[in-house]
Parts: structure tokens; sequence; C-alpha cells
């Protein structure tokens, strides 16, 4: 009981101080975008939504035990407020559903049964509702895919949706998608790219699906991830990206992906262009498959050579 005390404690906190920044810190940014890894595992992304009502992860340093129904009804109160952001981001929750309770199973799926409130959840909003629930509760470990609920009754849509829920969804959703259609969802794979966006007083990086036919070709996805980020990033940044490109060599192999790079990432011979590095890292960070990932540059290995790991890869970062 002083332990969960405490963990609620700390969550309170972490609430009065976003909600602190947002009264003293108004014209200041409260998130740093920068591409950071970080072997501290309480590391979480919780989705708000912009006024062209895109999906915009932000990281909070939490900690959330998937198999602790009170955590994961934390998290989703944290989704239903922004906060010291509120200014320029809002909750795609309704006000006022409400998370019943959850359930785990052994094989990883986890349950969220909502209120009736549930039924405020448009048609055009639906897209958005799952991938925010999705993505946020697909990160957590022991999680392997949603299922959904109301009352205690399954869903096979919501209230008034029209996508198939009959089947769990995974984070292979994606986030940010313009299909919507059951078969675009289930039939094909979700290849996320990255750009930065200036929202409010923050530039911050935006993740955005595109649904590719699923295949075995690795070269295949690198490179049509590759020419996504340079079609949806800002002009400078496509400048740059136009000359890169994916190199024999790379590889993935139990779940480390090698992917092997120009001269054109380089600012000069021995530095890395930050802004493309990052983009890149994040985008192929979520590749289905993929645990750690290492960039090389004509066979050469960037800095110590150490791979990433993806669950230790953080950005968006709420300032403390």
């Amino acid at each position: 009981m002083k332990k969960q005390w405490i963990k609620n404690g700390l969550f309170c906190l972490l609430c009065l101080i976003t909600l602190g920044g947002y009264l003293f810190g108004r014209n200041t940014s409260q998130v740093d975008k920068t591409v950071s890894v970080e072997s501290d595992g309480n590391y979480h992304q919780i989705v708000y939504e912009d006024a062209d009502r895109m999906l915009i992860p932000i990281t909070y340093q939490i900690a959330v035990d998937a198999a602790n129904s009170d955590d994961l009804k934390q998290v989703f109160s944290l989704m239903k407020s922004p906060g010291s952001l509120s200014e320029y981001l809002h909750s795609f929750v309704p006000d006022e559903l409400e998370l019943v309770s959850t359930m785990l199973d052994e094989n990883g799926n986890l349950n969220l049964d909502f209120s009736s409130a549930l039924e405020q959840v448009t048609r055009e909003q639906e897209l958005r509702f799952l991938e925010g629930l999705v993505f946020v509760y697909g990160q957590f470990e022991g999680v392997n895919s949603l299922t959904f609920s109301m009352a205690g009754d399954p869903l096979s849509k919501l209230p008034q949706g029209e996508i198939d829920l009959t089947q769990p969804l995974t984070r292979e959703l994606g986030i940010n998608n313009f299909e919507s259609s059951t078969r675009d969802l289930h039939h094909t794979t979700s290849v996320v790219v990255y750009y930065a966006k200036q929202i409010g007083n923050e530039e911050l990086y935006v993740p955005v699906s595109k649904r590719l036919e699923i295949s075995d070709d690795i070269a295949y996805t690198l490179n049509e991830v590759l020419d996504e980020v340079s079609v949806t990033s800002t002009l400078t940044t496509a400048s740059c990206l136009e000359d890169v490109v994916v190199l024999e060599g790379s590889s993935l192999e139990d779940g480390h992906l090698l992917v092997n790079l120009n001269s054109a990432v380089l600012l000069d011979e021995s530095t890395i262009n930050q802004d493309i590095y990052d983009l890149l890292l994040l985008s192929f960070s979520h590749l289905e498959g993929v645990e750690e990932i290492s960039l090389q540059v004509q066979g050469e290995d960037l800095g110590s050579g150490e791979a990433s790991k993806v669950s230790e890869i953080v950005y968006n970062t709420i300032r403390m």
C-alpha cells in the first residue's frame, strides 16, 4: 500500500510540474526533441493531438507495469491532460470517457474496458483514437496486442465506428495514417517515417505511417522509408536527403538492423548530419522485427559502432 501511495504521489507531482510549466513558462520550450539513447527503462510516450489532427508523441519519465491496472489508468489520465502543452496540444480522448479496467493475458493481449462514453468517439475520430491507444499501450513491456470492450462487453467495432476490431490490434496499425479501410489496416505493413514540425513554441518530431504491401526484402523497405522521409521533411532537410542512398551490405538478422549509407549523410569527411541521422534512426526503429540499429557510412561504423537499442531510443522529451 505504501509503495502504491508513493507511486501515485510521484504521478501527481509530475502533473503539478507540467501544470506549473503551463502557468509560468508559456513562452519557453517545454519539450526537447533531441534523439537520445537512454538505458533507464522508465521513458514512455504519451500521445496528444495538434490543431491539424496529427498525433504527437511526448516522452515522460514514468514507471509503468502493464500488469498493474492502476498504472495503466494513470497513463490514461495523463493522455487526457496535456498540462503545460495544452496551449497547442489537446487530448484525442473524450473528456467523459473513463478506463474502467484492464486485463493483460498470458499471450500478451491487453484488453481495455471503457465506460459508455466511448459512444462519443465519432466515425471521423475513430482512426486517430485507435492509433493513439495502440501506440501508447502497445509500447509497454509484455504487451503484444490490444482488444477493447465497453461495460464488459467485447467490441467488434467502436459504437459509431467501422474499423474491424474482431482481431487484436498491434502497433503495426501505425500512427497518423491516411488509410482507414479494414483491408488497408490488416493486409499491409506499416512503415513509420518522421519529420520535424513547428507546433506552438516547440519543434517536435512527428511520426507518419505509410502502408506498404508486406515484403521480406529489407533493401526495398529501407529505400521506401528513405524516400518517404525525404518527401515529408522540410525543404532544407529534404535537399540533404535527395542524394542519400542505401548501399549493399544492409541487413536484418536476429533483430539487428544494419543500414549502410553513402557519404551524402555527412556534413564533411567525418561529421554526420545530426538531423538526418535522427530522422533515419527514428524511422528505421519502427520496422518490424528490429530490436537494435547500427548505421554505417560506406561500410564504416559511425562513432563507437555500438548498436542503438530500439527500446532505449527517446525523443520529444518533456522538460522537468
